[in-house]
């Protein structure tokens, strides 16, 4: 996992529990004094967060600095996800892949709905 991965699950883990607090980019960013382009840097993982920042963020969030970096280690990049669904794909017959399509697109919906719980 590099630099850039650690980013990305750092920034999906803020995302989820600003969503889950029922938060905006802004009230995050005016509660810890920063700006909201920075707040989207962040969730976005083109940032990397100091220290004091995660400390910041996790005060502002109600949650511990380790929930925001609690993610799986074997986090895949876009590419790789990409990747492995489609090496998935080419194993499925043809007229069993709009199927196999139908449960991703539900799947990404149920994820969708958990994070903004």
């Amino acid at each position: 996992m590099d630099k850039k991965d650690l980013q990305k699950a750092f920034g999906k883990n803020l995302k989820k529990y600003r969503l889950k607090g029922k938060r905006s980019q802004e009230q995050i960013a005016l509660a810890g004094n920063t700006s909201t382009t920075h707040i989207g840097e962040l969730e976005r993982g083109e940032r990397c967060p100091s220290l004091d920042t995660i400390f910041k963020l996790s005060k502002i969030l109600n949650v511990t600095p380790a929930k925001l970096l609690d993610f799986d280690t074997n986090f895949y990049t876009d590419e790789e996800s990409y990747m492995i669904v489609m090496n998935v794909l080419d194993r499925i017959p043809d007229n069993n892949r709009l199927k196999l399509a139908r449960i991703f697109e539900r799947f990404a919906e149920l994820y969708e709905e958990d994070l903004k719980k």
